[in-house]
């Protein structure tokens, strides 16, 4: 492999809603690639105006600049969704401390630790942020609130999995596998056996409350069950696509800098995503939804009242590594055909 070859292959493990790794590299020689970006909206409603495909390039850019950092350094340009990234070789390089981390940083969806994060770790897992950008942390009382707020999310999300979970997979190139979902070995089966057919799946969720059992073990759970749920804040409201893009690196460095220190990390960004339609008066449904759209958007406001400037929301804490996570589209696979 060359050089760029090498920084793009560890770079593409960046992190991407629901796995859509919302980019194609085009390589011109042994120092430069083209990433072409798109985004999803099209495709998913949790990818509003295509701002969190946006958000996710960003994450894969800043795993760019810190997988350079073993070469050289690394020069950016922008032109419309396209990059141009042109290695600058360093004979002396220094090496981005949290380069080792690009490959095993994993989302965790099972239950954490109660154990607080302490005042020094919030602190260092901050330290890489750009300036004006900061974390807002909840724990404690909001740990409750914050639970019931993802169980509504969840009853507006669903059903959600069509096209988005490999069934019995403990790892997926396109999707998530299953085995990633943070389900018990008893509850994986049993949604295994619910969703391999379309009249079953509706009948438990429309008629035995099966959606209000999967958004209590699914969300409501694993959000009670955690150190502190955590903020990243810009410092303005993010508009523009740039504004996105420059979210998603901070937030690959703050996660990065988690995985460093041992700290689980799982996104919450369905209720930031779904509030955005509100506050635009949009509906992504039909109209049986609109009254529970507009209830999440009020508890959302009303539990974050700095959310027009959210950027994104996690849960964070001290877990056991999950046994699977999903996989990425081969260096191959993600070559750009035109």
């Amino acid at each position: 492999m060359t050089p760029i070859e090498k920084i793009m292959d560890l770079a593409r493990w960046a992190p991407s809603g629901d796995n859509t790794q919302p980019w194609r590299f085009e390589f011109l020689n042994p120092t430069t690639v083209i990433v072409h970006t798109f985004d999803c909206s099209k495709e998913t409603v949790q990818d509003y105006k295509g701002n969190y495909s946006q958000f996710a390039v960003g994450c894969l850019l800043e795993s760019c600049r810190i997988a350079a950092s073993r070469y050289g350094s690394l020069k950016i340009e922008q032109n419309n969704n396209d990059f141009t990234l042109t290695l600058i070789p360093n004979d002396n390089p220094v090496i981005n401390e949290l380069e080792p981390y690009i490959y095993s940083r994993v989302t965790n969806r099972f239950p954490y630790s109660r154990k607080k994060i302490s005042e020094n770790l919030k602190s260092e897992l901050g330290k890489n942020l750009d300036n004006g950008w900061t974390l807002a942390w909840f724990d404690e009382n909001y740990l409750p609130k914050i639970a019931k707020l993802m169980f509504v999310f969840d009853l507006l999300a669903q059903p959600a999995t069509k096209g988005i979970i490999d069934w019995n997979a403990k790892t997926s190139k396109y999707r998530l596998a299953d085995e990633t979902l943070g389900l018990d070995s008893l509850n994986l089966w049993m949604a295994r056996q619910i969703f391999k057919s379309p009249f079953l799946t509706k009948w438990v969720f429309h008629r035995l409350g099966g959606k209000y059992i999967s958004a209590f073990f699914g969300f409501f759970l694993p959000s009670l069950r955690t150190g502190a749920h955590v903020a990243l804040m810009p410092p303005r409201e993010l508009t523009t696509r740039e504004d996105f893009i420059k979210a998603g690196e901070n937030f690959q460095r703050f996660w990065l800098e988690c995985t460093k220190n041992n700290v689980s990390l799982q996104m919450e960004s369905g209720p930031i995503i779904f509030s955005r339609y509100a506050h635009d008066g949009v509906n992504p449904y039909d109209k049986s939804k609109e009254k529970l759209l507009n209830h999440l958007y009020k508890k959302f406001r009303e539990l974050f009242p700095q959310h027009v400037t959210m950027a994104m929301l996690s849960r964070v804490g001290f877990a056991k590594p999950p046994s699977a996570r999903s996989d990425r589209l081969t260096l191959e696979e993600l070559k750009y055909h035109g």
